[in-house]
């Protein structure tokens, strides 16, 4: 039997070389897609820690601006109860009898998160503020702030600095880059929304009638300058008024008292309107205002609670619903720091009170209602009646057109104006 052997040649080696070269394909996209993912991620981190930058910068201008209309703060920037305790306004800017809102100079504040949802922040009034670094290694931002003169009056510009961590170059003025940290600055402006936007044109306004057996001293030592001593939208049958350019100054002086006045009984049919007449806002936003004091007098409230508020709170308006006695031993307000009170209630007036003072109508569907004025006070500023007034104590008010100037420069909301410019990077 013979056999027979035949060798073939080998084959799969062109197949080899393309499976190589297909691996070497497929590598090459794994790297390049490993590449990309990288780079996203440096990109998301980047972006994550620029946003959480800006977003300390943002929080840092609304922070401002709700302790610009606050009370008095310990140094930690946290409430205090102690009338020497000075507040946020106090503490960073000055307004000069022209109205100019300086910065003090060389003073910033700062804050840091704590990593529990709160801010551990530093008031001191200091060039270089250092609240206390949280402890760990977490993500803790920071931002520091200081103010800029404004170029007109009642105007001034807050800058702020975030980062994503307290960390003295990245929060300083000017800021400087630190490696693998978000960096955020914000330049914003603010205005000083007044309280009082013009002067009452007389010492004692009263939309209705004016009238009662007691006695009304109104005096008007700006007469020259065209204010009166009473202006009414009814009649005045008041049992002794006694008027004049100065304390002491001959009465019925018919140039100083206008009664049944057109725009106080006709032009403005409502309460509300006469009241955004006056403070050049309705009623209700001008009592939620951030620079107001709201004191919830349904029980009645005494001199004193009200002195107690105004000294906790410099700057700022006092809205009281309810019954107040301003009663003494002590003034209320001063002409240094005169003070604007809106009495949505029934008051009586019996010590000495400087500024404005302005009552509501006691009944809003009746004119003819009157506020019965008791009490032997006085006011040094002005007093607006919203609807009648029945004088049946001795009150005295004297027209300031001095003080009634510092309130309008002086008191209010500071309040965040459109525009402004941001800066942020890594």
């Amino acid at each position: 039997m013979r056999f027979t052997s035949t060798l073939r040649p080998q084959r799969g080696v062109a197949t080899l070389a393309i499976v190589a070269i297909l691996f070497f394909i497929v590598a090459l996209v794994a790297a390049y897609t490993n590449r990309n993912l990288i780079f996203e991620q440096r990109t998301a981190g980047n972006q994550w820690r620029s946003t959480l930058a800006l977003e300390a910068a943002e929080g840092g201008v609304e922070w401002t601006l709700s302790l610009l209309n606050s009370g008095r703060i310990q140094d930690s920037c946290r409430p205090s109860d102690d009338p020497l305790q000075p507040s946020f306004r106090e503490r960073f800017l000055v307004v000069d009898p022209a109205g100019m809102v300086t910065p003090i100079a060389d003073r910033q504040f700062a804050c840091v998160s704590n990593g529990e949802g709160g801010w551990t922040c530093d008031c001191t009034a200091d060039a270089t503020p250092a609240p206390a670094a949280p402890a760990g290694d977490g993500i803790y931002p920071a931002f520091r702030g200081r103010f800029n003169a404004g170029s007109r009056p009642g105007v001034v510009t807050v800058q702020i600095n975030g980062c994503t961590r307290l960390d003295d170059r990245c929060l300083a003025f000017p800021a400087a880059a630190v490696s693998n940290e978000g960096r955020a600055s914000l330049e914003v402006v603010l205005a000083l929304r007044n309280a009082v936007p013009a002067a009452p044109a007389a010492a004692v306004t009263v939309r209705g009638e004016l009238a009662g057996v007691g006695t009304l001293n109104a005096y008007s030592p700006d007469a020259a300058a065209g204010s009166l001593a009473v202006l009414t939208g009814g009649s005045v049958t008041v049992g002794s008024l006694n008027v004049g350019s100065a304390p002491g100054s001959p009465a019925d002086d018919a140039r100083l008292v206008q009664s049944s006045d057109p725009v106080l009984s006709g032009e403005v049919p409502g309460a509300d309107r006469m009241f955004a007449s006056t403070f050049a806002v309705w009623p209700a936003a001008f009592r939620d205002q951030p620079g107001a004091v709201r004191m919830a007098c349904e029980d009645g409230c005494t001199g004193d609670d009200v002195r107690n508020a105004i000294a906790l709170n410099p700057g700022r308006v006092v809205w009281i619903t309810g019954d107040v006695a301003l009663d003494g031993p002590d003034d209320i307000g001063s002409a240094a720091s005169p003070v604007v009170i809106v009495i949505d209630g029934v008051p009586s007036i019996e010590t000495d009170i400087f500024g404005l003072v302005y009552v509501r109508q006691p009944d809003p569907d009746d004119l003819t209602v009157p506020w019965s004025a008791a009490g032997t006070g006085s006011i040094t500023g002005a007093l607006i009646v919203e609807g009648a007034l029945d004088v049946v104590g001795n009150l005295t008010v004297v027209h300031d057109h001095d003080l009634l100037g510092a309130l309008r420069r002086g008191t209010g909301s500071f309040v965040r104006v459109p525009g402004g410019w941001a800066d942020f990077s890594r």
